[in-house]
């Protein structure tokens, strides 16, 4: 995994994929377009939202509802998403 800034923010690569991004909005995290409303529906997890279009495949995560198990929780479905064969 590497670190580098990229869209205002640090952004997480895995394989040279975005896996997460740390900005001024929060932590935004990859979760595979097939996935999205799965993700959306548990807490915390809101829709990324960038000049006004929703971000199929990735969501915006509220900082209150991230302690370490939830935070590792959510990386690793991240990993799992980005790991595999990457949708644009």
């Amino acid at each position: 995994m590497v670190a580098k800034k990229m869209f205002s923010g640090l952004t997480f690569l895995l394989q040279g994929n975005a896996l997460a991004n740390l900005y001024d909005e929060g932590l935004m995290v990859r979760v595979g377009k097939e996935r999205t409303d799965e993700a959306l529906a548990r807490p915390g997890a809101a829709p990324l939202v960038i000049r006004g279009k929703e971000q199929r495949g990735w969501v915006l995560l509220a900082e209150e509802t991230l302690d370490d198990d939830v935070l590792d929780d959510w990386l690793a479905w991240a990993m799992d998403a980005t790991a595999g064969p990457v949708s644009v």
